[in-house]
């Protein structure tokens, strides 16, 4: 058997020949190209990987069930209601009443947000780690606060 029919009659583990440039290339470049971004198509519109977060599923889902017991709308503490309607006002571009010079929410910036530095008990923080007396919030749902933040904090 001369040495190209050996050549053309080998496949790869593919099942391609090798030197070809066909289907089997395009499906192995495919592979290739997703699992470079982990087949995650869920990109924000600033180009981030994170799946977008609307204010209401944060209002749902943290405030409406931790916060509001604290936070009401009658005799908010520390000035701030977390109730639905109330709290995007509250919290977005607006002084901490505790803390000279924090902010609660810095659009754009989670790590400098006090709200983010009181959920997780950061160092220099006035008063405790919030919610008070309850255990803390769990870290993916800090994070889903923090990717809001970073994604404009809007009112959604």
């Amino acid at each position: 058997m001369e040495l190209t029919s050996v050549y053309r009659s080998q496949r790869n583990s593919a099942g391609c020949r090798p030197g070809s440039f066909n289907l089997c290339s395009g499906l192995l470049l495919s592979a290739i190209l997703t699992a470079c971004d982990g087949g995650n198509n869920n990109m924000t519109p600033d180009g981030g990987g994170a799946d977008t977060v609307s204010f209401k599923s944060i209002q749902d889902s943290v405030f409406s069930v931790n916060c509001v017991q604290c936070h009401t709308a009658t005799a908010p503490s520390a000035g701030l209601s977390l109730t639905d309607g109330l709290a995007y006002a509250n919290l977005v571009g607006i002084g901490s009443s505790g803390q000279s010079g924090a902010v609660r929410v810095i659009t754009n910036d989670p790590d400098n947000s006090y709200l983010i530095r009181k959920l997780q008990g950061a160092e220099g923080i006035t008063g405790e780690r919030m919610p008070r007396n309850a255990d803390p919030l769990p870290a993916a749902t800090i994070q889903m606060i923090k990717d809001w933040i970073a994604q404009g904090a809007l009112d959604n």
